[in-house]
């Protein structure tokens, strides 16, 4: 499941939660237990936390009031985006993501899919590829096309997740968090991990100069 809390003190709009998969299988699953408040920071004198937001995904399909199976480059005529950024190898789909039994699959599989390169609004760019040797799963709060509004978004709060990882070389399962105007950065890498090393969590933050 995913929880995210706020200060019920702060208004201001940052970031848009997104869950992110290279490749592999990304398992984000229910649980009976709540997120234990030992590892909550504090909060100032007079006020409380709220919860902001909530998927369990008790249900069949993905609630799509909340997440979006794309950034925010979602190119319509090739059904799915990329991050070409990072050379990433994947095109993401809807196709890749699954809710059952209490939890969100996130799938990749190796099928040379068509696509673009991720400013695919306006057609690939020198360099970028178009066809990839992988589709993938992802799930973002944000936006699904650049004038959208992002199905979630917040900030100075508490993000939490429970999920399953993949290993292997080439999987690269994260959990980030993005600003909802698409500058870069901030960044806010709550966690990564590369699939040949499985037994380490990369937890990073970019900022400005």
């Amino acid at each position: 499941g995913v929880r995210f809390m706020s200060h019920l003190f702060k208004k201001c709009v940052l970031c848009s939660a997104i869950i992110v998969v290279g490749a592999g299988a990304f398992i984000l699953w229910n649980s009976e237990q709540t997120i234990p408040t030992a590892g909550i920071p504090a909060t100032p004198k007079g006020y409380s936390w709220k919860l902001a937001f909530d998927d369990e995904f008790s249900g069949k399909d993905l609630d799509t009031t909340k997440w979006v199976t794309c950034y925010d480059t979602y190119h319509s005529a090739d059904n799915g985006c990329t991050n070409d950024s990072n050379n990433e190898l994947e095109w993401y789909t809807a196709a890749g993501v699954k809710v059952a039994s209490g939890a969100a699959f996130l799938t990749a599989r190796q099928q040379q899919t068509a696509g673009s390169g991720r400013s695919s609004i306006d057609g690939p760019g020198p360099g970028k590829l178009t066809t990839f040797p992988y589709e993938s799963g992802m799930i973002s709060t944000g936006k699904l096309r650049p004038n959208d509004h992002a199905k979630w978004s917040g900030s100075y709060g508490y993000y939490a997740m429970r999920a399953k990882l993949p290993a292997g070389k080439g999987l690269w399962p994260a959990f980030w968090l993005l600003p909802v105007n698409d500058q870069w950065p901030p960044e806010i890498d709550v966690m990564e991990m590369l699939g040949d090393n499985p037994h380490q969590i990369l937890m990073t933050y970019f900022w400005p100069n």
